[in-house]
């Protein structure tokens, strides 16, 4: 049994109470009690997933639990992303039965892109009758119908038998009497009116408006494949770092076609003038008459006009086109139920692809890529210990055994990105950071990206970086945006990989060791500098890769210095022991730099020469790999005073840049620290503990709002 109800995703704890406000995705039933959801017998770790009503009802019955919980409206995920990722999820029922190889043949792009792109059969349809529905609202057809009112006697036109017995009972509607006859000022007038409101008119007017649905979720549609389109040109055209480049043309290469820029642009054009003619309709004489209230059921009646009339016919056609494809679904509770929780899932399983599309890029797998896939995973392909774990709760997390450090990925099906107020925002960003410094490790909040328009910048930075830290406890977290919209979103999680992984390889110099140094103060004192003692006095640091001349002549004074304290006596036993303890770790010394050495891009080992320490007070130091002619090592922060790791791609820049994520659309997983500079510079880097940059002495340079 646990030791509460609800199990939050993001601290990894589980609760008793969950705050008024959370998020989609990060609360989940916990195991061992009976636990009903909307009514509904959930399973161990399922979500918590809104009903109709935009609520979620959780019923313990064994512990007396009955909460309602309310969702704030702006941060439910649109429904292209949710459709694109249920789809994507569709190949990954079971992770287990899956192999390595087979997720990698899964693309993280929304299916289907080069037939999502083109014109479908039923816009063509619409194409060909929509001049018929424009005659039928400026022209529609009508019924006669005649009312009797009282009207001024200088606009009658027809006047009925009854106007004579009822003026002679209506004085007040008398001008004068004369002696011979009444002089009416008003009198019963018959009105012939046409009526709008018929069951046809209906139809044309209903149609108009699901017409106008259906084009704008497409147009929506098209519009983010074009912009990832027409996004991937500019980002590729704008730098000549090539490794990213191949990497994000053999991902177009297996959705893509050629030529699929222009077809989605004609597309997107073609949808947008039918959408606009559809629009200039709700201005016509119809439209205003028929009021929004006039519904007609999905399923036509055959009427004479829908039948015979030109216009209407086609109408009719056109409407039994769009109910094919459009069909009303009301679906139970269980079905919903069962929707979400697919769907929340189906963004667990995306996000699993590109972890293990990002680890597969940085050449990181399993021993055997064609057996199933199990929870915890040994990953070949560093010289240290790596371990990918699938836990139950649908998180992940990247173990480096060696070093003790672990990094959580997890998923969270909310669109926070829509949160426009800054009071939500804030809020919301302190439920994150709260959850956060609970966890035991940094933790990578992947959550869908939207694309909303117009988002101040300074609060997009704070929800699209891996560099973020808690104000109270200065926790180190990530959120990152992700999409089947985007083909940037393996890169992404690929540089938190990088930076997790190459930047804690990286930060490991100097190699410690625990020796009693006081013993070994001769040989410390006087070898080429590659040994030191650390600050406390209680071991040493290997400050340079240690030749095998000095492994040697370190073996050699050891042994020497273990001869002549056995000859000292019982009394000195302790300095022997502690000497073939050393002795013991001289093999493990020789090789503690072949991590440090071996390049974090093509992973070749470097030879001791392309290693150069360059401040001995605070420990930093570059290597070039002489293969890709790359730099990576340790920068001090002139701010904060730590050291941080970097990778730089001796690159120029061929762009000043300043949107939000430009470091993953140019340069990509190859990063660790995010470079500031401008057109024309090499890379400079920001410290990626206090975001200093050292170009423009500040924490919040020009380069700041791209800070990712």
């Amino acid at each position: 049994m646990t030791n509460g109800y609800f199990w939050n995703r993001i601290s990894g704890r589980f609760i008793k109470m969950v705050p008024e406000k959370y998020l989609l995705g990060q609360y989940q039933v916990s195991p061992g009690h009976l636990t009903f959801i909307n009514n509904v017998s959930s399973l161990d770790y399922d979500y918590f997933v809104p009903d109709n009503s935009n609520e979620s009802r959780v019923i313990i019955p064994g512990l007396s639990v009955d909460k309602k919980f309310k969702y704030v409206r702006k941060i439910l995920t649109d429904q292209l992303t949710e459709n694109a990722v249920r789809e994507i999820s569709h190949t990954l029922y079971d992770l287990l039965a899956i192999c390595w190889s087979d997720i990698l043949e899964i693309s993280p792009l929304v299916p289907k892109i080069s037939e999502r792109v083109n014109i479908q059969n039923f816009e063509r349809i619409i194409e060909s009758k929509l001049s018929h529905l424009l005659e039928v609202c400026h022209r529609p057809a009508t019924l006669l119908s005649t009312e009797i009112q009282t009207v001024h006697v200088s606009t009658a036109i027809r006047i009925p038998k009854l106007a004579t017995e009822y003026l002679l009972s209506h004085t007040e509607d008398w001008e004068k009497r004369t002696i011979h006859a009444i002089q009416p000022k008003k009198v019963l007038s018959e009105l012939i009116t046409d009526e709008y409101i018929i069951y046809e008119n209906k139809v044309a007017v209903r149609l108009v408006d699901h017409l106008r649905s259906y084009l704008f979720k497409r147009i929506l549609e098209v519009q983010k494949l074009y912009s990832m389109i027409s996004e991937t040109n500019y980002s590729l055209e704008s730098h000549n770092w090539e490794k990213h480049a191949f990497r994000v043309y053999d991902l177009w290469g297996e959705s893509l076609e050629s030529g699929i820029e222009e077809k989605a642009k004609a597309t997107l054009d073609k949808l947008k003038a039918m959408y606009y003619k559809l629009g200039g309709l709700m201005d016509s004489k119809l439209y205003k008459k028929v009021p929004m209230t006039a519904n007609v059921e999905p399923s036509l009646l055959d009427t004479n006009i829908l039948t015979n009339h030109q216009d209407y016919r086609q109408v009719s056609q056109l409407w039994r086109e769009w109910y094919k494809i459009n069909k009303i679904q009301r679906l139970t509770g269980k079905e919903l139920y069962k929707e979400k929780q697919e769907a929340y899932k189906g963004f667990n399983h995306f996000c699993w692809i590109l972890i293990v599309r990002a680890l597969s890029q940085l050449e990181l797998r399993p021993e055997n890529v064609d057996i199933p896939i199990q929870k915890d995973i040994k990953l070949l392909g560093r010289r240290t210990d790596i371990r990918l774990c699938r836990l139950d709760d649908h998180t992940f997390e990247i173990h480096l055994t060696a070093h003790e450090k672990k990094i959580r990925f997890v998923s969270i099906f909310s669109n926070i990105i829509n949160l426009t107020t800054n009071n939500d925002f804030d809020e919301y960003m302190r439920i994150f950071e709260s959850d956060v410094e609970k966890a035991q490790c940094k933790t990578i909040i992947l959550y869908p990206d939207q694309n909303i328009a117009g988002i101040d910048n300074n609060r997009l930075i704070r929800i699209n970086s891996l560099f973020l830290r808690s104000e109270e406890n200065n926790t180190s977290y990530g959120i990152i945006p992700v999409s089947p919209f985007s083909l940037f979103s393996v890169e992404k999680v690929g540089r938190s990989i990088r930076q997790f992984i190459d930047g804690i390889l990286i930060e490991s110099y100097p190699p410690a060791f625990d020796i009693d140094n006081s013993l070994i103060s001769d040989m410390i004192s006087d070898n080429s500098g590659w040994v030191i003692s650390n600050r406390n006095n209680d071991g040493i640091l290997i400050t340079a890769p240690p030749q095998k001349d000095d492994i040697e002549q370190l073996r050699r004074h050891i042994s020497s210095e273990i001869k002549k304290v056995k000859v000292m006596g019982k009394v000195f036993q302790y300095k022997v022991h502690v000497f073939n303890h050393f002795l013991g770790q001289i093999d493990t010394i020789s090789q503690c730099y072949s991590e440090i050495l071996t390049c974090p891009i093509c992973h070749k080992q470097q030879p001791p020469e392309s290693f150069t320490k360059r401040y001995m007070d605070n420990h930093t130091f570059t290597c070039r790999c002489t293969e890709c002619n790359i730099e990576w090592g340790l920068n001090s922060c002139a701010n904060c005073g730590d050291n941080f790791p970097f990778i730089n791609l001796n690159t120029i820049f061929n762009h000043d840049q300043h949107e939000i994520g430009w470091v993953d659309k140019i340069f990509g997983l190859d990063l660790v620290a995010s470079p500031c500079s401008s057109k024309g510079e090499k890379m400079h880097f920001r410290c990626t503990k206090c975001n200093y940059c050292s170009i423009h002495n500040s924490t919040r340079c020009l380069m700041k709002e791209s800070w990712t």
